[in-house]
């Protein structure tokens, strides 16, 4: 198993030197910053998408994974949660939830299978212009509330 750590977070120098302590490093890849074709890169060898952010209101990152056939797994803070539910959620201050559901997800073919395949046709279904009808729709309903209130 290897983990690869994509991006130039605040914690990426506390996860190297743990990664190290550890005795994992061999196992542990460090990206920096990445962006274009090796971002789709990287999502296309990946099985696992692990979005930790204390705060997302949405999160395209783990749309662009769904896009590529990974298993997502997010914190409870993050809006994308709202739209796609083939995932595992948990709250990011639940270290041992996430340690847990990485471990099933890599353990368990038949668990990566079911999330996989599940993302990707709740992903198939997801249409931007479907969202902005919605949008339109419920700015006309506030528009006309708002009429009919003066």
């Amino acid at each position: 198993m290897v983990f690869l750590f994509a991006g130039d977070g605040e914690e990426k120098d506390e996860l190297m030197r743990a990664s190290a302590e550890l005795g994992i490093s061999q196992n542990v890849i460090f990206t920096g910053f990445i962006r274009g074709k090796q971002l789709r890169d990287i999502y296309s060898i990946s099985d696992i998408f692990v979005m930790s952010s204390v705060s997302e209101p949405f999160g395209l990152t783990a749309l662009e994974a769904a896009h590529h056939g990974n298993a997502l797994v997010i914190t409870k803070q993050s809006g994308v949660g709202e739209v796609l539910r083939s995932i595992v959620r948990y709250d990011f201050w639940d270290e041992d939830k996430l340690a847990d559901a990485l471990v099933n997800i890599a353990e368990s073919p038949a668990l990566t299978n079911i999330l996989r395949d599940g993302i990707k046709h709740e992903y198939a279904r997801i249409s931007w212009d479907d969202v902005a009808e919605k949008c339109i729709q419920v700015y006309d309903e506030v528009s006309k509330h708002k009429r009919n209130m003066f």
